[in-house]
């Protein structure tokens, strides 16, 4: 039994369609816990160290689905552990909203909202985090899909 807080990254974007119609794109991920002794705010503070590390790529807009998609890929090799989770009540959904936020404010997901993004976290600070945990922190390496032994100055 998990009795580890539950959390899940969500990619929200709300478009007009046409002058009438709102568009809708929801995608939540799949549910994780924190790496063991980890607290609640040093996993946000990694989280949010790690968005900002993928969208300092030319390619990767911020508050993308893309930028989202690679936070969710590399989860695993930063020691956050998936769940088998179903129960909606038991996640905490950690939203990216990208596009009309006003219309993300009257949707029924903002009842669940809250700001868990840090903003300028420092290498250091999370190689702090991951030393306490006796864990070791390294970078995402990005390779060039080419030549995967080549690393990509980005």
């Amino acid at each position: 039994m998990n009795n580890k807080k539950n959390y899940r990254l969500h990619y929200v974007n709300y478009y007009l369609a046409d002058y009438k119609r709102v568009g809708l794109i929801d995608w939540p991920y799949k549910p994780f816990v924190m790496p063991d002794h980890m607290t609640e705010e040093e996993g946000f503070k990694t989280l949010s160290y790690l968005t900002d590390f993928i969208e300092k790529r030319d390619d990767i807009d911020e508050c993308s689905f893309t930028s989202v998609a690679y936070l969710d890929i590399i989860l695993e090799k930063y020691g956050f552990k998936r769940v088998n989770e179903t129960d909606e009540n038991r996640i905490t959904d950690l939203f990216t909203v990208n596009g009309r936020f006003s219309l993300f404010e009257k949707s029924e997901f903002y009842k669940k909202y809250f700001n868990w993004y840090k903003d300028r976290i420092s290498k250091e600070e999370i190689e702090k985090i991951y030393n306490k945990l006796g864990m070791e922190f390294n970078d995402i390496v990005w390779f060039d899909s080419k030549d995967k032994t080549k690393v990509l100055k980005k």
